[in-house]
């Protein structure tokens, strides 16, 4: 009677223990079968575009407009309000990034809208140690990238007095150069960043309309939340 006992109690552990144990395998089966939530972006350009910028840290603004003449919107992403910008396009291959990052708010991205060219310095004007040092570069579009095609470069030299003072080694595209050339070409570049400042008009943060003007274009686009 005892050995029965015994065996029925057996039975009954082994069935309560057999349940409790996939009760978990049940749930996760459940939860794998939920829907993915439905993007509401109709094309790709406008799911990749809305997943790169959901992704970012931070950014102070964004410019969304056909820049390029290819039929398909760009993004122009203003990283900082200081001079640092990304540039998001896309072709048969999917979205590419031109990312122009620059020194504090010792640089500038100037599009150049005649032309469709970015126009980029990371670094220009002076402090301490870099007296006479300037550095621009331009970006063409090609039909099918932006790619660099014009670069300029003068390292710094030295400064004493207003008679004593020496400019660094200066190049155009590579090639070295002398300082009147380079002066010649420096102020036909930085005319062409002044007149073309604020060309691209941003839609910021901070100001009312921001998600739904996004949203317009980049219908899975979030506001980003950033620890608030």
């Amino acid at each position: 009677m005892n050995d029965i006992l015994k065996l029925i109690i057996s039975l009954l552990m082994a069935i309560f223990i057999t349940k409790t144990t996939a009760l978990p395998s049940l749930e996760v089966a459940v939860m794998k079968n939920e829907p993915a939530k439905e993007c509401l972006c109709k094309y790709p350009w406008q799911h990749a575009y809305a997943e790169y910028i959901n992704e970012l840290g931070y950014y102070s603004g964004l410019y969304i407009d056909d820049i390029n003449g290819d039929e398909i919107p760009e993004v122009v992403i203003d990283i900082n309000t200081l001079g640092s910008t990304i540039v998001l396009y896309y072709t048969d291959s999917g979205m590419q990034e031109l990312n122009l990052q620059t020194v504090s708010d010792w640089g500038s991205v100037t599009y150049i809208p005649d032309t469709k060219q970015f126009l980029y310095s990371p670094f220009y004007g002076h402090t301490t140690g870099t007296w006479g040092y300037k550095e621009y570069y331009l970006y063409d579009w090609t039909g099918t990238e932006y790619i660099q095609t014009f670069s300029m470069l003068r390292e710094s030299g030295y400064y004493w007095d207003k008679e004593t003072y020496e400019y660094g080694e200066s190049s155009i595209n590579g090639e070295e150069t002398d300082n009147a050339g380079f002066e010649a070409k420096l102020t036909e570049i930085e005319k062409l960043r002044d007149e073309n400042s604020g060309s691209l008009q941003f839609w910021y943060l901070q100001e009312e309309g921001f998600e739904e003007n996004v949203r317009e274009l980049l219908p899975c686009f979030e506001m980003p939340d950033w620890g608030e």
